[in-house]
């Protein structure tokens, strides 16, 4: 639905920024800062879960899931591991 198109916008954004802060600064600090900035989101966000109106509770569920699945490919980029996946996956070509 439109709303679903919404929330693949609004997980997007977010991710970007988790990625670029992991990016420009890999430091311990830095990862806590953006685990607690996922972790409002997706509360804040998961919430609309639990309401009553079926629009809602989609677009809670839709985006509670894809701040999850967002921010584990965002620490996967600051730490390297994806980077170094794909440089093993064309070293292999």
């Amino acid at each position: 639905t439109f709303f679903h198109a919404l929330c693949f916008f609004v997980c997007t954004g977010l991710g970007l920024d988790y990625v670029i802060f992991h990016l420009g600064n890999p430091s311990l600090r830095t990862r806590r800062v953006v685990f607690v900035s996922f972790l409002t989101s997706a509360v804040s966000f998961g919430m609309l879960a639990f309401t009553s109106f079926p629009v809602t509770r989609a677009m809670g569920t839709a985006l509670a899931l894809g701040l999850f699945f967002v921010y584990l490919f965002s620490s996967c980029m600051g730490r390297g591991v994806c980077g170094k996946l794909s440089a093993t996956h064309e070293e292999k070509r």
